[in-house]
């Protein structure tokens, strides 16, 4: 089993794997963003990155996550935030319940979603970490 890390990523040299890595993650991405109902402008307001990015990595069949194009922080960010999802998933059995983690109430502006949005990729990790503070 191929464990999802950033050192793991960089050092994939094989170009049919990379291509297959990029497409796991893509579908990945896509995933979480249909699960929490985030558009594309939501996505790229959580990764710092242009809607066309996100649209090439999440809006079609067969997309791909380049990963010789994503910058290391960017990469990290997608990480962090497959992280959160995770934790997030495996803490609440609910949908509804992890939405409302995510999200709060539609007048919720210190939501986790609204706090990245706000602060910028680095608390995606931030998040995750007070998630598992609350928890344990």
């Amino acid at each position: 089993m191929f464990e999802l890390t950033f050192d793991s990523i960089k050092n994939v040299k094989n170009k049919d794997a990379k291509i297959e890595l990029g497409l796991a993650i893509s579908d990945i991405l896509h995933g979480i963003s249909k699960e929490w109902s985030l558009d594309v402008d939501d996505m790229a307001m959580i990764l710092c990155t242009s809607n066309s990015v996100i649209e090439s990595w999440t809006q079609y069949d067969n997309s791909i996550v380049d990963l010789d194009s994503v910058d290391d922080s960017s990469l990290l960010a997608i990480l962090d935030f497959i992280d959160l999802y995770n934790l997030v998933t495996s803490t609440f059995p609910l949908h509804r319940d992890r939405i409302k983690w995510f999200k709060g109430s539609s007048t919720d502006a210190d939501s986790p979603m609204m706090r990245i949005i706000r602060t910028g990729r680095h608390s995606i990790k931030i998040e995750k970490d007070r998630l598992e503070m609350a928890i344990s």
